[in-house]
């Protein structure tokens, strides 16, 4: 009998010093965030994101305004459900 090996975290890229602009993967590394609920923010319009060709970028600034209106971690019971949860 095999025992199915755990399968590693994907590891992102931290981020560049003085980029103003973050690919998603970028988005992911430094917050923690995966890029399926990265992707998810974005499609409910919680974090903008501007897109050149197939390249989605997210301006840096946003991505602290973004993390600011996250509830707080403190109770899950007393935080409202947000977009992302869903």
């Amino acid at each position: 009998m095999s025992m199915k090996r755990p399968t590693a975290r994907k590891e992102y890229p931290m981020l560049p010093p003085g980029r103003i602009s973050l690919s998603l993967a970028e988005v992911c590394g430094p917050t923690g965030i995966g890029m399926t609920k990265i992707r998810q923010a974005i499609d409910a319009e919680m974090l903008p994101a501007r897109r050149l060709g197939k390249k989605i970028v997210v301006w840096r600034p946003d991505v602290d305004e973004f993390l600011k209106t996250l509830p707080s971690g403190l109770s899950k019971k007393s935080a409202p459900k947000s977009a992302v949860e869903a």
